[in-house]
């Protein structure tokens, strides 16, 4: 009976094998994707991080003598900003000088009107554009990058780009960064509130809502700066506004959302 019942006991053995195949890890097409798609997050997000210091550098760069601007916003649908120019000459050409911005598309006039400020007759413009890579998920600039099917390759290029990402959320540590970037620029933190580490599909996201006044000078300074802070910050969307739309040198009000991810997800 004995000898019966071994060979119906391996042939149980080779239908479980079967139906439930081993989880072995190997390399192979998922697992080479998985890999690129992470690569492909991280080389996003460095290419986004200063994004928002340049629109906002070619914003204010692009305007003629006696054009100044009043409010500008930006998020991932682009970039809408408000000012005044003597007269719609000059409006015509800051369109113009928007228009050769490589990084700005779709720019569009949306009104030109007459305000009279200070005795004199002013063109109250309005603005808006698309941002090239605003929205991420756009393919990397930052070089062709391993084989795509090299597992091995793969991993050690993630292993790389994920020395950019911190590990978790550290409040202090990020505030002092944050406060040393202000101090550089001259620019005045009002509010600082992190939020919570949310789950991302490969890691945490963690965002931070700053609140600051100073000058436009200082407020690009502190987005380059933040461009340049340890981990993957991004500024994902800001406001500006003049406390004194007539005065072209008013200090200005800034509202910003800055976020990270982290490996903390992991």
């Amino acid at each position: 009976m004995k000898r019966r019942v071994l060979p119906y006991l391996c042939l149980g053995a080779c239908l479980i094998s079967i139906a439930c195949p081993s989880r072995r890890s190997e390399p192979g097409p998922d697992k080479a994707a998985a890999l690129r798609s992470r690569i492909d997050l991280i080389s996003g997000l460095l290419d986004q991080r200063g994004l928002a210091a340049r629109v906002f550098e070619d914003m204010s760069g692009a305007l003629p003598d006696d054009a100044w601007l009043t409010e500008v916003a930006y998020d991932a649908s682009g970039i809408r900003a408000k000012g005044y120019a003597p007269s719609n000459s000059v409006v015509a050409d800051y369109v113009s000088r928007l228009g050769g911005i490589s990084v700005l598309t779709d720019v569009n006039l949306q009104s030109s009107v007459q305000r009279r400020i200070r005795n004199r007759e002013w063109q109250e413009v309005s603005v808006q554009a698309g941002v090239k890579g605003a929205r991420g998920g756009e393919p990397s600039a930052s070089g062709a990058g391993p084989d795509p099917d090299d597992v091995a390759a793969l991993t050690s290029r993630l292993a790389e780009l994920e020395k950019n990402i911190p590990a978790g959320k550290d409040s202090a540590g990020i505030l002092r960064q944050f406060q040393e970037a202000a101090n550089d620029s001259g620019l005045k933190i009002t509010k600082f509130a992190p939020g919570s580490e949310m789950p991302g599909e490969f890691y945490a996201e963690l965002s931070i809502s700053i609140e600051a006044t100073g000058s436009r000078q200082s407020l690009g300074r502190f987005l380059e700066r933040i461009a340049e802070l340890p981990g993957l910050w991004v500024i994902k969307k800001f406001s500006v506004k003049a406390i004194s739309a007539q005065d072209p040198g008013s200090p200005i009000r800034a509202s910003l959302a800055a976020q990270t991810c982290t490996t903390s997800n992991n």
